[in-house]
């Protein structure tokens, strides 16, 4: 006679641990790991732990060996209870451990990795992404959710995705702000409703972004010289929000921080002793693509004088009299040309016109002799 799965699962139990598809558990059937897999690569700061146990207990979740202070929903579901617990991670790889609280005797475990979502790219790597819509895991919990039958996921289907997909999925439209795709619950728009295993993988950024933003796709493949490295990697989701955020662009972060995060060596701690300040990066740098390198939105001095318009972008308004503002050939840095950037670092601590640069001979020897050996 042919064992079903849950005693089959029964029978290796027994004999020690086993590997449940989403991660390690033992001591007899317990505790079933249904999500995520072990090994999972995740690109959001949280992700949802699932586990069922056969009757009603206390389960202690341990990340990096630290008990998790939130507690879990539990639903019941004929002879199983059913465990759904959001657990916050930041970039890089975690261990789960979930532990029996009555005991101290261990259950399960398994580790998850957070990536930044441009990670992957510079990496020339793509690791594989949990996808929890196949088949079986949505098999193990159609009790309780209304998972879409694949004639409900057509563009034009009568019920709306987002009245199926919020119910597992309703903080997506928390933010101030709310995508259109989101807002109407045309969720297919984005996602792909076909089991390849697992279904409701996100379709390619460039193309699927590109059908609503097609000025912005425009730019990144091909309209300017130079694209911005998330936006070229076709990963738009490394600076947006797909559902909704706190601005109307939908910035996974305020500006600073968010460009931070991949050019943290860019700007000086503090930041507001900086020269440009907390000034918004986006003040002086396209976003998606542009025809200067740093994707500036004027090349050379027209974009600082664009601001400080009393200086000519040429030769005239310097402080110092008679001091060029520009030249052809190459002064301070090898190759490059004598500019406003040659003594104004634009993203440094100290700046020449915050020192008296005609009396003070400590600043001559540290902005002069660079150029005047």
């Amino acid at each position: 006679m042919a064992l079903g799965p849950r005693h089959t699962l029964g029978k290796l139990l027994c004999a020690g641990a086993l590997l449940l598809g989403p991660g390690h558990a033992s001591g007899g059937e317990v505790l079933e790991l249904l999500a995520p897999p072990d090994q999972a690569v995740v690109a959001y700061p949280s992700f949802h732990l699932v586990y069922t146990t056969p009757q009603p207990m206390t389960v202690r979740v341990e990340l990096d060996g630290t008990p998790l202070a939130m507690q879990p929903r539990v639903t019941q579901k004929a002879d199983r209870y059913i465990h759904h617990l959001r657990v916050p991670v930041e970039v890089g790889r975690h261990d789960l451990r979930l532990v029996d609280s009555s005991d101290g005797s261990p259950l399960g475990f398994l580790s998850v990795s957070r990536v930044n979502p441009f990670a992957r790219h510079a990496a020339g790597v793509t690791p594989p992404r949990h996808g929890f819509h196949t088949p079986g895991r949505e098999a193990s919990c159609a009790g309780c959710h209304p998972f879409p039958e694949p004639h409900e996921t057509q563009l034009d289907a009568p019920t709306r995705a987002s009245v199926v997909c919020g119910t597992c999925h309703p903080s997506l439209r928390n933010g101030e702000n709310v995508h259109g795709p989101v807002a109407v619950g045309a969720c297919y728009t984005c996602h792909d409703p076909a089991y390849a295993p697992a279904r409701f993988a996100p379709r390619p950024m460039l193309e699927t972004c590109g059908s609503c933003h097609a000025d912005v796709v425009a730019a990144v493949l091909g309209n300017t010289r130079y694209a911005h490295g998330p936006a070229a990697a076709g990963d738009c989701t490394s600076c947006h929000s797909p559902h909704s955020g706190e601005t109307a662009a939908l910035l996974q972060a305020p500006v600073l921080q968010l460009c931070l995060g991949c050019h943290g060596d860019t700007l000086p701690r503090p930041l507001e002793e900086s020269l440009h300040g907390n000034l918004s990066c986006t003040a002086c740098h396209s976003a998606h693509g542009g025809d200067n390198p740093a994707l500036t939105y004027t090349a050379g001095n027209g974009l600082c004088t664009g601001c400080h318009r009393t200086i000519d972008p040429v030769n005239s308004g310097h402080p110092i009299v008679g001091h060029p503002v520009v030249t052809a050939h190459g002064v301070g840095a090898e190759g490059r040309p004598m500019r406003c950037a040659s003594c104004h670092p634009p993203h440094g601590l100290h700046d020449v016109s915050k020192l008296d640069i005609v009396s003070d001979e400590k600043a001559q020897r540290r902005f002069c002799t660079g150029c005047h050996s």
